[in-house]
C-alpha cells in the first residue's frame, strides 16, 4: 500500500480530500467475490435465468463494482477519520491498495495495511484504525 499527500487542484481547495483506489492481481477480481458468499450465490441463481453468458457476465461485473465502490467509500471514511485532515488543507491524500491473495476479511486487510503505512509515514493522524475479524464456528 502507498500512501502520498499532494496538493489538490478544483473547488475543493480548503478541505483535505482522501482518494482510495484499490487493484487486483486477478482482474475478475475473483478474491473480492469469494469475500461475499451471499453475493456469489444470488449471482449463480440468477446466471440460470439470464439468456447469455454475455448477460450474466454483465451483470457479476456489476454487482463486483457495486461491491467495490462501497469498500473504496468505507477505507476512505475511516481513513478520513482517522487522519487530522485539518492540518493538510487543499491537499490530496491517496492510498493505494494491490490485493494480489486474500486470506481473511478485505476490510480487516485493508484497514490495517493502511494503519501501518499511516504509522510508518510523517501524515499526522487522530488515531490509528484496527481491524480484527471473528470467525464463527458452527
Amino acid at each position: 500500500m502507498q500512501m502520498q499527500a499532494g496538493a489538490a487542484g478544483g473547488s475543493q481547495a480548503d478541505s483535505c480530500q482522501v482518494k482510495v483506489q484499490i487493484d487486483f492481481a486477478d482482474e475478475h477480481k475473483s478474491a473480492l467475490l469469494q469475500q461475499i458468499p451471499l453475493v456469489a450465490e444470488t449471482l449463480e441463481a440468477q446466471a440460470e435465468n439470464l439468456p447469455t453468458e454475455a448477460v450474466v457476465q454483465m451483470y457479476k461485473d456489476r454487482k463486483l463494482k457495486e461491491q467495490l465502490t462501497q469498500l473504496t467509500q468505507t477505507v476512505s471514511s475511516v481513513l478520513t477519520a482517522a487522519i487530522a485532515t485539518e492540518h493538510y488543507s487543499g491537499t490530496q491524500i491517496s492510498a493505494s491498495f494491490s490485493v494480489v491473495e486474500l486470506d481473511c476479511d478485505i476490510l480487516q486487510a485493508l484497514i490495517n495495511c493502511a494503519s501501518v503505512a499511516m504509522l510508518n509515514s510523517t501524515i499526522k493522524c487522530r488515531f490509528l484504525p484496527i481491524a480484527i475479524c471473528l470467525l464463527q464456528q458452527e
